[in-house]
């Protein structure tokens, strides 16, 4: 018999090589269909509800990328991405408690107009966000839906 190395598997001395390639999409898992997700969230330190998305992500101790969104805000482009991700469009994505809401009056702005004010004004981007590859979630009203997406990228990661 001889051992595959990677895998550990014993097999018996009379599989030929071309028995073994037959029987390998058998014995060998194929690799997870998405590779683990990295995690960007977007915080604000003096939001309640961004902090306690912090704490949760920390407490998981896997890594992720802190993007202190009002000095660092996405580009237009990402930014876009991420709304699309939630489900959301850039007219319900808006922070419409914020001053920079009523000054540049866009309760009534084009998609276009009020992705071009979060990207200038990034106050009016809502928060906290936690991107994972092509998904996002959005922890408010609270952070159960940051937890499930934590929770379908572990399952992920272990199958």
């Amino acid at each position: 018999s001889f051992t595959v190395v990677a895998y550990h598997v014993t097999f018996a001395a009379d599989l030929k090589g071309a028995e073994l390639a037959m029987l390998a999409p058998q014995l060998f898992p194929p690799p997870r269909s998405r590779p683990m997700a990295a995690l960007e969230l977007w915080h604000n330190p003096r939001c309640s509800k961004s902090r306690a998305a912090l704490t949760l992500l920390e407490s998981q101790r896997r890594p992720f990328t802190l993007r202190l969104y009002l000095e660092t805000p996405p580009t237009r482009e990402v930014l876009a991405e991420v709304i699309h991700a939630l489900g959301l469009t850039p007219q319900t994505f808006l922070r419409r408690k914020e001053d920079a809401f009523k000054t540049l009056a866009l309760a009534e702005a084009s998609e276009d107009a009020c992705l071009d004010a979060m990207v200038a004004h990034p106050v009016l981007i809502e928060r906290p966000v936690l991107v994972a590859g092509d998904r996002a979630a959005l922890g408010r009203p609270d952070t159960r839906t940051l937890r499930a997406l934590l929770d379908a990228l572990a399952v992920e990661s272990s199958t």
